[in-house]
């Protein structure tokens, strides 16, 4: 993990703290791991760190996120998606990310709004501009 007097982190420490709660979604993943690391540190329990499961999902990449969670102390949740049934994930195109996000972020919405959370973050950074992921 990031040391305490890395700029980076404090800013990312300066950030949380002036949020009132969070979820993020949570990947599993170097950079959604950091980012509900540092929400769990500044927010404790007002910070959530979510899961979509579906089947485009390894088993092996959920049962990853459990142990990060459990490992880092940080409360997490696992919810479904149905991005296999929208026609434009399916079609395997160049905008199945969005796709994919789309549905992931209308469930992360709702999730937030049902339960207060003030704010939904990911770990996307400038590196993942214009990434795309073949299948």
């Amino acid at each position: 993990m990031a040391s305490p007097t890395n700029p980076k982190w404090a800013y990312l420490e300066k950030i949380f703290s002036e949020m009132d709660s969070v979820v993020v979604a949570f990947s599993g993943g170097v950079d959604s791991t950091l980012v509900a690391v540092a929400a769990h540190k500044i927010l404790g329990p007002k910070a959530l760190a979510v899961t979509a499961v579906s089947p485009a999902l390894a088993k092996t990449e959920l049962e990853e996120t459990v142990r990060l969670a459990e490992t880092f102390g940080f409360d997490h949740r696992i919810i479904h998606t149905n991005e296999m049934t929208k026609e434009g994930y399916v079609a395997n195109s160049p905008q199945r990310c969005y796709h994919c996000k789309t549905e992931l972020y209308t469930e992360l919405t709702q999730l937030a709004n049902q339960e207060t959370y003030q704010w939904v973050v990911n770990g996307a950074n400038t590196d993942d501009i214009g990434d795309y992921r073949r299948a």
